[in-house]
Protein backbone atom coordinates (compact mmCIF):
# COMPACT_ATOMS: atom_id res chain seq x y z
CA UNK A 1 0.00 0.00 0.00
CA UNK A 2 0.79 3.26 -0.29
CA UNK A 3 1.46 6.15 1.98
CA UNK A 4 -1.23 9.38 1.90
CA UNK A 5 -1.23 12.61 1.84
CA UNK A 6 -1.43 13.41 5.97
CA UNK A 7 -4.14 16.83 5.45
CA UNK A 8 -7.16 15.55 7.92
CA UNK A 9 -7.38 13.79 11.21
CA UNK A 10 -8.67 10.65 8.69
CA UNK A 11 -5.29 10.71 6.74
CA UNK A 12 -2.92 11.26 10.03
CA UNK A 13 -4.27 7.65 11.70
CA UNK A 14 -4.74 5.80 7.99
CA UNK A 15 -0.94 6.89 7.56
CA UNK A 16 0.41 5.90 10.85
CA UNK A 17 -1.62 2.33 10.33
CA UNK A 18 -0.36 2.18 7.21
CA UNK A 19 2.90 2.20 8.67
CA UNK A 20 1.88 -0.03 10.99
CA UNK A 21 0.49 -2.27 8.39
CA UNK A 22 3.72 -2.50 6.09
CA UNK A 23 5.64 -3.10 9.12
CA UNK A 24 3.24 -6.26 9.63
CA UNK A 25 3.42 -7.23 6.10
CA UNK A 26 7.12 -7.23 6.35
CA UNK A 27 6.88 -9.48 8.99
CA UNK A 28 4.92 -12.21 6.60
CA UNK A 29 7.81 -12.25 4.56
CA UNK A 30 10.01 -13.84 6.97
CA UNK A 31 7.18 -16.41 7.84
CA UNK A 32 6.87 -19.93 6.61
CA UNK A 33 3.51 -20.99 3.91
CA UNK A 34 1.73 -22.54 6.92
CA UNK A 35 2.54 -19.23 9.20
CA UNK A 36 1.25 -16.90 6.56
CA UNK A 37 -1.89 -18.92 5.71
CA UNK A 38 -3.05 -18.82 9.33
CA UNK A 39 -2.21 -15.27 9.70
CA UNK A 40 -4.56 -14.62 6.63
CA UNK A 41 -7.23 -13.65 8.89
CA UNK A 42 -5.32 -11.05 10.60
CA UNK A 43 -4.57 -9.73 7.10
CA UNK A 44 -8.18 -9.19 5.67
CA UNK A 45 -9.09 -7.68 9.27
CA UNK A 46 -6.40 -5.09 8.91
CA UNK A 47 -7.61 -4.38 5.52
CA UNK A 48 -10.80 -3.87 6.42
CA UNK A 49 -10.05 -1.43 9.94
CA UNK A 50 -8.04 0.64 7.56
CA UNK A 51 -10.60 0.86 4.49
CA UNK A 52 -12.82 1.84 7.46
CA UNK A 53 -10.55 4.68 8.30
CA UNK A 54 -10.06 5.62 4.67
CA UNK A 55 -13.61 6.09 4.07
CA UNK A 56 -14.44 7.63 7.08
CA UNK A 57 -16.65 5.94 8.52
CA UNK A 58 -16.08 6.60 12.18
CA UNK A 59 -16.47 10.20 13.96
CA UNK A 60 -13.49 12.32 13.92
CA UNK A 61 -13.07 12.28 17.63
CA UNK A 62 -12.95 8.98 17.47
CA UNK A 63 -10.27 9.47 15.23
CA UNK A 64 -8.40 12.00 17.19
CA UNK A 65 -8.22 8.90 19.82
CA UNK A 66 -6.79 6.25 17.55
CA UNK A 67 -4.03 8.68 16.81
CA UNK A 68 -2.91 8.26 20.30
CA UNK A 69 -2.40 5.15 20.23
CA UNK A 70 1.18 3.62 19.54
CA UNK A 71 -0.52 0.74 17.57
CA UNK A 72 -4.23 1.55 16.78
CA UNK A 73 -4.11 -1.27 14.06
CA UNK A 74 -3.59 -3.47 15.82
CA UNK A 75 -5.75 -2.14 19.32
CA UNK A 76 -8.41 -2.33 16.65
CA UNK A 77 -7.50 -5.76 15.27
CA UNK A 78 -7.74 -6.35 19.03
CA UNK A 79 -10.61 -5.07 20.01
CA UNK A 80 -12.04 -7.21 16.98
CA UNK A 81 -11.32 -10.22 17.95
CA UNK A 82 -13.69 -9.87 21.32
CA UNK A 83 -16.98 -9.56 18.50
CA UNK A 84 -18.90 -12.29 17.48
CA UNK A 85 -20.05 -10.92 13.77
CA UNK A 86 -18.34 -9.55 10.37
CA UNK A 87 -20.91 -7.14 10.04
CA UNK A 88 -19.33 -3.71 8.68
CA UNK A 89 -21.53 -1.99 11.36
CA UNK A 90 -20.22 -3.99 13.94
CA UNK A 91 -16.46 -3.15 12.44
CA UNK A 92 -17.32 0.55 12.64
CA UNK A 93 -18.43 -0.30 16.37
CA UNK A 94 -14.89 -1.75 17.00
CA UNK A 95 -13.13 0.86 15.89
CA UNK A 96 -15.43 3.32 17.77
CA UNK A 97 -15.19 1.36 21.45
CA UNK A 98 -11.41 0.99 21.11
CA UNK A 99 -11.28 5.05 20.21
CA UNK A 100 -13.16 5.38 23.52
CA UNK A 101 -11.12 3.00 25.30
CA UNK A 102 -7.99 4.64 24.09
CA UNK A 103 -9.44 8.02 25.24
CA UNK A 104 -10.02 6.87 28.85
CA UNK A 105 -6.93 5.72 29.19
CA UNK A 106 -5.06 8.95 28.37
CA UNK A 107 -7.56 10.90 30.23
CA UNK A 108 -6.67 8.64 33.30
CA UNK A 109 -2.96 9.59 32.94
CA UNK A 110 -2.17 11.75 35.67
CA UNK A 111 -0.85 15.14 34.25
CA UNK A 112 1.81 17.05 35.10
CA UNK A 113 1.32 20.39 37.01
CA UNK A 114 3.40 23.23 35.81
CA UNK A 115 3.90 26.00 37.86
CA UNK A 116 3.90 29.59 35.42
CA UNK A 117 5.61 32.42 36.87
CA UNK A 118 5.01 35.80 35.49
CA UNK A 119 7.21 38.54 34.44
CA UNK A 120 6.39 40.71 37.43
CA UNK A 121 6.79 37.70 39.75
CA UNK A 122 10.30 36.88 38.14
CA UNK A 123 10.75 40.71 38.11
CA UNK A 124 9.84 41.15 42.60
CA UNK A 125 11.94 38.25 42.66
CA UNK A 126 14.85 39.93 41.76
CA UNK A 127 14.50 43.22 43.76
CA UNK A 128 14.08 41.00 46.47
CA UNK A 129 17.70 39.17 45.69
CA UNK A 130 19.12 43.09 45.42
CA UNK A 131 18.19 44.11 48.56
Amino acid sequence: MEAVKTNSVYDKLHAKMLKEYNAYIGSLKTMGFEDVVKASHRTSTYNEIMFTIAEERIDMRHAESLILSSYPLLECYDEWLGYDTSEAQDMIDCITDRAITIKEEEMSKPRKHVSIITNSQTRDQDIGMML
